[in-house]
């Protein structure tokens, strides 16, 4: 029995060490027992190795920034092209390559609603009125408001303009109007405006009121600006497919040109600039000539250092200036993974280049752990802050160390040293210090910095005023150039282009509204002889106007007076040759007497501008079950044949450059559609090297982003990339095509 009753007693015991002396100092030490081992493992590796070298303690340096100056957008152009910069007004290098016309080419009407929105807006908040209330859509005329737009639309653009049309006003056209006359859009304000001379589209009775004034100035002065537009130069070159343009830093003897000849799009960055030293871009073409005698290094030393006394030789170095433009203590370069500079400190395992996996031909990755594992600690980092947009040179570089020697550090790579392994002994590569050798097999390559500038002794550092980020649209534009080694051609294919309303259309999902034709069947009285046509597409079209020809030389004119001639989306109409009056819905009659197409062997089709929509071969009446005979089969309305076409023989046995160039197939259609985008242009005249076997995406966003200062800059620009290999358009000749059911059996 428990004599504590039912609960249980837990007792603790803590036995703690007691220290006899109240102080750390003797835990701290750590001492080891035997401190030789220690001495001797040190020894045995290298490290008790004096290297009679010092640290370096101070830094002065001496630098030069020439700012951007000029742009050339047309560098092959003979004219002189080229106009000032500045950094801060012209925003950055993106937008002035890249930017298109938008406005100026009519843009579409999603843009037209929301500047009309915005006008409507402004009017509001100026208190303007109209018969006590506020200004609406309605009040301005009819040729102010949204209409209709020429060109193919999808379901969903039909539906917009279906509620938009007509109750919305044009932004767009209201823009050009208030600014056809007068001087409305040079006006520093509203008050300098002379408003007798502008057609302001007051949509009230009287006089024109103040706040209707300050808001058509807004609004103009807005809508100015709402897109970067370019001017007449543009740096796109559609024979290659990417952007060319040029620009120069400083002026006078101190000019610099950089070209960059191949840049892709999308992202702009120090890489695709590279030094022209025969360019110039100064505004007196005169200085072109003065350029032909350079500057060369005349002091650039032959090392890496250069040993001085320990005071600073300023004199001697010819720097012309007492005070340094920075003046720092340097700090040590680390990465991870690098040795720890401690000799028994534990290392971080986050990265270790123990387990670095190598074949056999990356010897790169080999001589990347070599570097960073002998000699990750002999690096130290100066920063220096350079301006936005300018090319910035170390003309001197004094290091002073722990000992008081101050040694002056020249370039690794001097300017206009152009010493190729074959010139140089090997002895001499061996005094030049570890990487003496490799900059004289490189002839001078630097990754980050330009050596070789033409009016500078020192290498430079060109930091252009690029974005860091922007936001961009989904393409709004898409088009894959490909071979097509069956049919030994090459093809422009448009996946994607910008509709009349401003959205992307889908090219592949759609089909464009037209009139096909079905069926045809021949008879030999008029009265049982039919033509069936369709509509194949997505929206709606009215071919009323519309004339469909024979090639014995009969012609029919759709009437524009009867609602039979509108067809929606897979929607029939039948035309009879012979006369008639009561028939099923959609049908017309010609009030022929005799037959017509039992003569004929084509049926061509022409929109009320005489443009051949669809050219038809109707075959022999006698054997509708014999297969057809075509020349050229078809292929799909977005794909455009490129025809390789020589240019700049200089005789008959040469065959000069080979372009690609837009053709038209020979087909039975002569009613080929022409590019709908601004990409696949009718001048191109793509070189022949562009056009890989792997082929060319080319795609057209707006994009949006912003600058120093705070401003903004929408526009729309282009970028080239790899394609999707070869494409396979179908394209055939000369070949026997089934006979079609319904031609057969007469339906």
């Amino acid at each position: 029995m428990n004599p504590y009753g039912d609960e249980s007693i837990t007792e603790w015991h803590r036995l703690s060490p007691t220290t006899r002396n109240e102080g750390t100092t003797e835990g701290l030490r750590a001492k080891v027992a035997d401190p030789l081992w220690l001495l001797g493992r040190q020894w045995q590796v290298g490290e008790l190795a004096g290297e009679d070298a010092g640290s370096p303690v101070k830094v002065e340096c001496w630098h030069e920034h020439d700012p951007l100056t000029r742009v050339d957008l047309d560098p092959e152009s003979e004219a002189a092209t080229a106009r000032d910069y500045d950094v801060t007004s012209d925003g950055p290098l993106e937008t002035m390559v890249e930017r298109e016309a938008v406005l100026d080419d009519g843009p579409g009407r999603e843009t037209a609603v929301e500047t009309g929105r915005n006008f409507l807006a402004r009017l509001d908040a100026q208190g303007v009125q109209i018969d006590d209330r506020g200004v609406r859509a309605d009040d301005f005329a009819d040729d102010l408001l949204v209409e209709s737009a020429d060109g193919p639309l999808d379901a969903g653009g039909e539906r917009f303009l279906s509620v938009v049309g007509g109750r919305t006003l044009d932004g767009v056209t209201l823009y050009e109007r208030l600014t056809a006359s007068g001087d409305l859009a040079g006006a520093s304000d509203w008050h300098s405006v002379s408003w007798g001379t502008v057609d302001h589209a007051y949509p009230g009775s009287g006089s024109v009121p103040d706040g209707y004034k300050q808001a058509a100035k807004a609004y103009v002065d807005w809508y100015a600006d709402l897109y970067d537009e370019p001017g007449e130069e543009r740096a796109w070159n559609r024979d290659r497919m990417e952007y060319e343009f040029a620009v120069a830093t400083g002026s006078g003897g101190d000019e610099t040109a950089f070209a960059a000849d191949e840049y892709e799009g999308g992202r702009l960055d120090w890489d695709a600039f590279s030094v022209d030293p025969d360019r110039t871009l100064a505004p007196d073409s005169g200085q072109a000539d003065a350029q032909t005698d350079r500057q060369t290094a005349s002091g650039a030393g032959t090392g890496v250092t250069t040993a001085v006394s320990d005071e600073l030789p300023l004199d001697g170095l010819g720097i012309d200036r007492d005070e340094p433009d920075l003046t720092m203590v340097p700090s040590k370069v680390s990465f991870p993974g690098m040795p720890s500079a401690r000799w028994w400190e534990f290392e971080d395992g986050n990265v270790n280049l123990d387990t670095m996996q190598v074949g056999p031909g990356e010897v790169g990755k080999l001589l990347l752990a070599e570097f960073a594992t002998l000699y990750g600690n002999d690096w130290f980092s100066l920063p220096v802050d350079v301006p936005v947009g300018s090319l910035t040179r170390i003309e001197h570089l004094l290091v002073t160390d722990t000992f008081g020697q101050v040694t002056a550090v020249d370039p690794v790579t001097p300017a206009g040293e152009t010493t190729t392994a074959e010139e140089t002994d090997r002895s001499e590569e061996a005094d030049e210090g570890n990487y003496g050798g490799a900059v004289a097999r490189s002839g001078g390559w630097n990754v980050f910095m330009h050596p070789d500038l033409p009016d500078h002794d020192r290498p430079g550092l060109f930091y252009p005023p690029v974005l860091g980020a922007n936001h961009a649209s989904d393409p709004v534009e898409r088009v894959l150039f490909a071979r097509d080694e069956m049919a030994n051609m090459a093809f422009g294919i448009e996946l994607i282009t910008e509709d009349a309303v401003g959205d992307p259309l889908k090219w592949r999902e759609y089909t464009p509204a037209t009139l096909a034709v079905d069926m045809v069947q021949t008879a030999s009285t008029a009265g049982d002889e039919r033509v069936r046509f369709t509509n194949p597409g997505e929206g709606t079209v009215d071919v009323g106007g519309w004339t469909v020809e024979s090639d014995t030389g009969e012609t029919y004119t759709f009437p524009t007076d009867t609602g039979d001639t509108t067809l929606d989306g897979t929607e029939s109409l039948t035309l009879y040759t012979g006369q008639g009056t009561d028939a099923e819905p959609g049908a017309l009659f010609w009030g022929k007497a005799s037959p017509v197409w039992g003569e004929s062997s084509e049926l061509t089709i022409r929109n009320r501008d005489g443009t051949i929509v669809r050219n038809t071969f109707i075959g022999d009446p006698a054997n509708p079950d014999l297969p057809d005979y075509r020349l050229v089969s078809d292929v799909a309305d977005y794909w455009f044949p490129l025809r390789m076409e020589p240019t700049g023989a200089t005789s008959d046995f040469t065959i000069g450059d080979l372009r690609f160039e837009l053709a038209r197939l020979l087909d039975a259609d002569p009613g080929v559609a022409e590019p709908h985008g601004e990409i696949l242009h009718h001048e191109v005249s793509l070189h022949d090297e562009e056009l890989t076997r792997a082929g060319l995406e080319v795609t057209r966003r707006y994009q949006y982003a912003r600058w120093i200062g705070g401003t903004t800059h929408l526009w729309s620009g282009r970028h080239a990339t790899i394609g999707r290999g070869e494409g396979q358009s179908g394209l055939r000749y000369d070949y026997l095509a089934d006979p079609d059911p319904d031609q057969a059996e007469g339906r």
